[in-house]
């Protein structure tokens, strides 16, 4: 199952992920996000690095970094994301309501 939500891009592991002097190292985080998808970016990643707004991803941006997102430039927006792994666990919205 872990191959195939790889291959669907539907989990992102960081080009930094494993390296030794990564503070993040190991963590994988399970993520609640409706963000901006597409075909070539299917988690929505690239769209808020490039500025988009997305609250989980800036909450989790915030409190890992350290830094307010308003603050970040593009450049630790995308060394942040290269560091972590994640799965966007719940992708699209389920509605507004809870039942």
């Amino acid at each position: 199952m872990l191959a195939e939500i790889v291959e669907a891009k539907l989990v992102r592991i960081g080009l930094d992920y494993a390296n030794e002097d990564n503070p993040l190292k190991g963590a994988l985080f399970l993520l609640e996000s409706t963000c901006n998808t597409t075909a070539d970016d299917p988690l929505g990643v690239q769209w808020w690095i490039d500025g988009g707004k997305d609250w989980t991803f800036t909450r989790l941006f915030e409190v890992c970094s350290g830094r307010k997102n308003a603050e970040a430039n593009t450049q630790e927006r995308k060394e942040f994301w290269s560091r972590i792994a994640f799965y966007n666990f719940v992708s699209r919205s389920v509605g507004s309501e809870n039942m």
